[in-house]
């Protein structure tokens, strides 16, 4: 029995006895981890401590990466691992100096590009800027006296040239001189009855309404002069295409009874004549007609909005005048040696 109890201890492998865990334990770990050392630390902070001075760096773009990352890793849900970690997950109380580094880098960004955070950073400002002054820098030419501006210059003398006026301007001041060529013309023939007939001979309404029209023709001929009278300027019901049109058309029509009526008595005051042509009634139903079509044409072009197409025109007409008399001006001044 003692031979063969102690054939079976010498028989028991040497790892199973505890006294040589120690021993065993120094001849597995190099196996399984290794006999380097596990650095701990952050590559990019070493990288940042390790940067050549020289080196320039956009901070800004920078902030923006460094920013898109973090949005998009709490879009995620996904925590950025520590370099050298074996958990998959840290506790919430607990924060790695990595994810402490991109707080930072995060609340740095949105200090940097806030208010412009959206879609407008100061970035992009910055490059417009650069753009533009780039872009004037390239149009700008030292040796050339003129540089670009809404005046033309004339190529060999290199004195301003007036500015043209545009083809569209023209028809709007066509439109306009026939209504004040049309007001005229009802105004002339409201005003020769009251001077070459006897006022005897004018019922004290038809005398009355003759001044009505007279003074409408005198203010409607003010409002297509377009004087600068702030009354007359502030008049929305003048000033609007359409309203203008439609008060043109009214004062037509009623010329056109008026004329009508001349034109009745006129023909029973002269029965025994063969032959008798009612001039002043011709007269009055001619501008009568002139104005009616006037105001159709003016209420048209209110409904088409044509007004602010107008006023835009002729205040841009008008600047380019502006600029040409002060080139003009500059121009004469260097030039008066010469002459």
């Amino acid at each position: 029995m003692a031979g063969g109890s102690h054939d079976d201890t010498e028989e028991q492998p040497s790892w199973l006895d505890t006294q040589n865990d120690e021993h065993h334990r120094q001849e597995v770990e190099p196996l399984l981890l290794g006999t380097g050392v596990m650095n701990l630390t952050d590559p990019d902070e070493d990288a940042e401590h390790n940067q050549q001075p020289d080196e320039e760096v956009d901070e800004e773009a920078e902030d923006e990466t460094d920013l898109e990352t973090a949005v998009l890793s709490a879009a995620s849900g996904n925590s950025k691992k520590t370099y050298g970690s074996t958990t998959s997950a840290s506790s919430p109380k607990s924060k790695s100096p990595s994810s402490t580094a991109a707080a930072k880098k995060l609340s740095k960004a949105k200090n940097k590009l806030w208010p412009f955070y959206s879609s407008d950073s100061k970035k992009k400002k910055k490059a417009n800027s650069n753009r533009r002054l780039q872009e004037t820098e390239e149009d700008y030419d030292p040796d050339d006296p003129w540089p670009k501006s809404r005046v033309s210059y004339n190529t060999k003398t290199g004195r301003p040239e007036r500015p043209s006026r545009p083809c569209c301007l023209n028809i709007f001041f066509f439109v306009e001189a026939c209504g004040i060529l049309t007001c005229l013309c009802l105004l002339v023939s409201q005003t020769l009855p009251l001077v070459l007939v006897p006022l005897k001979e004018i019922e004290p309404v038809d005398m009355v309404l003759k001044v009505y029209i007279s003074l409408f023709s005198l203010l409607f001929m003010i409002v297509e002069y377009d004087l600068n009278i702030p009354l007359v300027r502030q008049s929305v019901f003048l000033q609007t295409y359409a309203s203008r049109g439609f008060l043109y058309s009214f004062l037509g029509l009623t010329c056109l009874e008026e004329a009508y009526s001349e034109r009745v008595n006129d023909m029973l005051a002269h029965s025994n004549e063969k032959f008798h042509v009612a001039w002043f009634a011709l007269f009055l139903q001619v501008s009568a007609w002139s104005l009616c079509a006037l105001g159709v044409v003016y209420f048209l072009m209110g409904l088409f909005c044509m007004k602010r197409v107008r006023d835009k025109l002729v205040k841009n007409y008008r600047e380019r005048w502006k600029d040409y008399r002060e080139a003009l001006k500059e121009w004469k001044k260097e030039h008066a040696d010469e002459e």
